[in-house]
């Protein structure tokens, strides 16, 4: 592992601001997107809530790796960590995002 993703591993640590989206694709199937508020293009997504986490944390690694290859700023947390953005109307059609005991604390 060369010395840029270390350093790409270790600021993809702090704390950025991660929005997550409940969304449906074109068949109608549901999953959910985040992005990180601090990188636009930075963004992934997955079947759960904690698959789009996982995912995104992997693609903010790849996205400062790629900053720091090409000798570019890499932008700083804001303060707020992460959020999730529910619908209340919308969540109980995304029933397999949310686990029981997180649905009843986002009513």
């Amino acid at each position: 592992m060369n010395d840029n993703w270390r350093k790409a591993e270790e600021l993809a640590a702090r704390p950025y601001h991660i929005d997550y989206f409940g969304e449906r694709d074109e068949d109608g199937k549901h999953y959910c997107y985040a992005k990180v508020r601090e990188m636009p293009g930075c963004h992934s997504d997955g079947a759960t809530i904690d698959e789009a986490r996982e995912n995104v944390q992997s693609a903010l690694v790849d996205f400062i790796y790629f900053l720091l290859e090409d000798e570019l700023a890499v932008p700083e947390p804001q303060p707020l960590g992460e959020r999730v953005i529910v619908n209340l109307r919308e969540r109980d059609h995304f029933p397999q995002m949310y686990p029981a005991t997180e649905a009843r604390t986002a009513s």
